[in-house]
């Protein structure tokens, strides 16, 4: 039911739960700021009180398949006293490896430009929002 989804998760300060209002009963998916411990729901990019971006879901079990299996196609460690370094790897899985790299930087680049201007774009809506409001009571104070 409800109740499994539902956790009770502290304030900044508080370290049990208490029953009193600096406590707050999250949802799965919802998210409290590293910055200012304000409880945000799952649907918020960012934080309601200091604006700072939501953080990144965790990765689905399929993300973690893959990774996983990544890992396994990797050429194995030396061991024990010997040095190190990774095996040499065929030209072909060396390209391969280098272009999963490139692209994971490109995705991470692409996200981050992403979220930035999310947070743009919302500022401004805001914006636009509150000038509209107060146009709105000129026009109204003006018949």
């Amino acid at each position: 039911g409800a109740a499994a989804l539902i956790r009770t998760v502290p304030t900044r300060g508080q370290s049990k739960p208490s029953g009193k209002a600096h406590w707050c009963t999250l949802r799965d998916g919802d998210w409290a700021c590293a910055t200012c411990t304000k409880q945000n729901y799952e649907e918020d990019y960012k934080c309601s009180v200091c604006g700072r971006p939501a953080p990144p879901p965790p990765p689905s079990k399929d993300e973690l398949e893959r990774e996983a299996a990544a890992r396994a196609l990797e050429p194995p460690r030396h061991q024990g006293g010997q040095s190190n370094r990774m095996l040499a790897y065929t030209a072909e899985e060396r390209s391969k490896k280098e272009q999963m790299e490139k692209l994971q930087g490109d995705y991470r680049a692409f996200v981050a430009t992403k979220l930035r201007l999310d947070s743009h774009a919302q500022v401004r809506r805001d914006f636009a929002d509150e000038i509209n409001a107060v146009l709105g009571a000129v026009r109204e104070a003006n018949p």
